[in-house]
């Protein structure tokens, strides 16, 4: 009796080490700091990554895949693995399956094999699941640097056909906006007087930049042409304040300014126009 109680002190000794356990981890794992979401300029570079898996992939087997994807390990909030996911779906010959891969392959196999009704059957029974590429891969850092993005990832890709490995290395994808994307970029950034004065120069000197096409519309002599080249010159003033003020016309004061500007850029470019028109005449 007494060696019955202590075998079963022991064994709730070991439940309440492992309840115990259970509980810190759990803690440890709702407590700890959560990543940031990844940048654009991140997300662009894993994409470019992801890019180059798919490509690779390609230039070993150009035909119908359908894939198993496993979710990428140290994947922040799922985003490399949804990239990929995407990229997956570009190519039209391919087909993604929605299971998790590990459970597809394992259920596939076990129907095969008890459906087998030889040595020979089950042996090859692995042929039967319906996932010809199995991808999976590992987020080794996603960086950023000023305006350029970094992912590095190891990617595993196996052609369970042929059993031979697609991909089996570390790809890295790198992005770096282009120039007038930087220019967009350090623009917006500008105090709100600084890009009013750029807009206030643009539009003051755009009609004398271009006295080219005042002449060609005096030549033309036609009313339409006229009209057409003031349209330009304003809409080409709206495009660009739409632009400095971040692409958002939105409230109805935002919708005054947007009318009270067309009115005062159409009369400055009409006024431009005929001047430079009666110099040239």
């Amino acid at each position: 009796m007494y060696r019955l109680l202590l075998a079963l002190n022991r064994t709730l000794r070991w439940i309440l080490v492992l309840v115990a356990a259970f509980f810190i981890w759990q803690v440890w794992v709702f407590a700890r700091p959560k990543q940031p979401p990844y940048t654009e300029t991140q997300l662009q570079a894993v994409r470019q990554a992801c890019r180059q898996v798919a490509g690779r992939i390609a230039t070993q087997d150009g035909g119908a895949l359908r894939f198993g994807l496993a979710h990428f390990s140290g994947d922040n909030n799922g985003a490399v693995t949804r990239a990929m996911r995407e990229e997956l779906a570009r190519h039209d010959a391919w087909r993604l399956c929605d299971e998790s891969p590990i459970r597809k392959f394992l259920g596939d196999v076990t129907h095969a094999v008890s459906n087998a009704s030889s040595l020979d059957e089950v042996i090859h029974a692995g042929r039967a699941v319906e996932m010809d590429v199995v991808l999976a891969g590992r987020v080794i850092a996603v960086t950023q640097s000023n305006d350029s993005g970094r992912a590095l990832l190891k990617v595993w890709a196996y052609d369970s056909r042929s059993n031979r490995w697609l991909v089996n290395q570390e790809i890295e994808g790198v992005w770096r906006p282009s120039l007038l994307a930087r220019a967009t970029s350090a623009i917006q950034h500008w105090d709100w007087r600084g890009r009013l004065l750029l807009w206030l120069g643009f539009v003051g000197l755009l009609p004398w930049l271009t006295l080219f096409g005042t002449r060609w519309a005096i030549t033309r002599r036609s009313n339409a042409v006229s009209f057409g080249l003031l349209a330009i010159y304003t809409l080409s003033d709206l495009l660009l304040a739409v632009a400095l003020a971040g692409f958002v016309v939105a409230g109805g004061w935002a919708w005054t300014q947007f009318f009270v500007t067309l009115l005062l850029c159409s009369a400055y470019n009409f006024w431009a126009c005929e001047r430079i028109a009666v110099r040239e005449k």
